[in-house]
């Protein structure tokens, strides 16, 4: 059914006009559809419309009318097509760094179960991937202990309203203090928890402009029965998450070894849990996808090898990971990557032992100069489209100059 009113005043006048756009990140805006005098309906189906919306706007036409231009009564939303804006937040799923200040009773990181059981030895893992409904452990840091959380391949930006979602595992007297980095070098004070179960905070308030990598949270006192502010999750509203990667969009080689069941290049496409494959493909299908648009893939058998990168950008080294490599799926094919600035001389930079994402720093290699080709090379025959199955090859954009 429909899913958003806007009523105008409507005086059959019918020289009023407005197009209405919606919005789910404040910055890219959709063509709803054109809202006339009196009483308009509209619904996301007929334009596929499958994002949460967050903003409708309003664009009048014209200058018609006693009060001139499209004159806007109210916008209302039925029930039904509304979610809690507190439903739509995505927890962090990385952590970049902690560090034990050696004030709790035993070494950290420490914690405990909130059924009971604490303070007992915990991973960081524990504040990663969690949602109000999962907090069934947490992360204890005492005076002056840290953690810093973000997102593999987002970045905060400042959006309406709160920005980041900080939660405790109850009101406690336990305090803490966040800071937010763009760089890992340079942290901003962005707020105190003063004992609060749930802490929300609003970049705005600190006029910091710049994208967010890093969230860092440090205990402030030795309070409670685990001493330490207890940390149990960290979320960011959708509406203030944008991508941080870009993916590659140029071929620059690729050479089939012939170790394949058919001539190269060759792979699959993917269509729910079947595909079509080893099929004859383009190696361009491995160009210009993320995470969310993996259908299709090349395969890459013993010795063929495929050299990617970008047409007018090089890769440089940048605080954390800098590449992606994704596969289809978690499998036991392997591959090599090495990367060259100059395609004649080619560095190794890592393998890949089936994972469905690999990431790769280049400090780890201590290459300073700028990347301009990122080369994967098939290992062995594994699998029904034998090879390793190459879906996407992306860049942090921080690492892209």
């Amino acid at each position: 059914g429909n899913d958003i009113f806007i009523d105008e005043v409507g005086r059959n006048s019918n020289t009023e006009f407005a197009d209405i756009f919606v919005s789910s990140d404040f910055e890219n805006f959709t063509f709803l559809g054109r809202a006339g005098e009196g009483s308009n309906a509209f619904d996301l189906s007929t334009i596929g419309f499958t994002q949460p919306v967050t903003a409708v706007r309003i664009v009048g036409l014209d200058n018609g009318g006693d009060s001139p231009g499209f004159d806007v009564i109210n916008v209302e939303v039925p029930n039904s097509s509304l979610q809690s804006f507190s439903n739509q937040t995505t927890p962090v799923n990385r952590v970049f760094n902690f560090f034990d200040s050696g004030a709790g009773p035993i070494d950290g990181p420490y914690g405990g179960i909130v059924s009971g059981g604490f303070p007992v030895p915990v991973s960081t893992d524990v504040v990663l991937g969690r949602d109000s409904d999962s907090v069934t452990d947490f992360l204890s840091l005492p005076t002056d202990s840290f953690v810093i959380v973000g997102f593999d391949n987002q970045i905060i930006i400042d959006g309406l309203g709160d920005d980041v979602i900080i939660r405790n595992t109850t009101t406690t007297q336990a305090q803490a203090d966040v800071f937010v980095t763009s760089d890992f070098n340079n942290y901003e004070f962005l707020g105190g928890i003063q004992g609060e179960a749930v802490s929300t905070f609003d970049l705005s308030n600190i006029g910091f402009t710049q994208p967010v990598r890093g969230i860092a949270i440090v205990g402030l006192d030795n309070d409670g029965g685990s001493p330490g502010y207890d940390l149990a999750s960290v979320e960011v509203p959708n509406s203030s998450l944008v991508s941080q990667t870009t993916a590659v969009n140029r071929v620059f080689q690729f050479s089939d070894s012939g170790a394949g069941p058919i001539a190269g290049p060759y792979g699959g496409i993917l269509s729910g849990d079947f595909g079509d494959f080893p099929i004859p493909v383009s190696t361009d299908v491995v160009l210009g996808k993320d995470s969310d648009a993996l259908t299709q893939f090349l395969s890459l058998p013993t010795d063929s090898f495929v050299t990617v990168g970008f047409d007018n950008q090089t890769i440089i080294d940048s605080p954390g990971d800098d590449i992606i490599i994704r596969n289809t799926t978690t499998t036991q094919a392997q591959a090599d990557v090495f990367v060259t600035s100059d395609f004649n001389n080619y560095e190794f930079l890592g393998g890949i032992q089936g994972e469905a994402v690999s990431t790769f720093d280049l400090s780890t290699i201590g290459l300073t100069e700028p990347v301009r080709g990122i080369t994967i090379l098939g290992l062995d025959n594994d699998g029904n489209s034998p090879g390793y199955d190459l879906a996407s090859v992306e860049v942090f954009n921080s690492s892209l100059l």
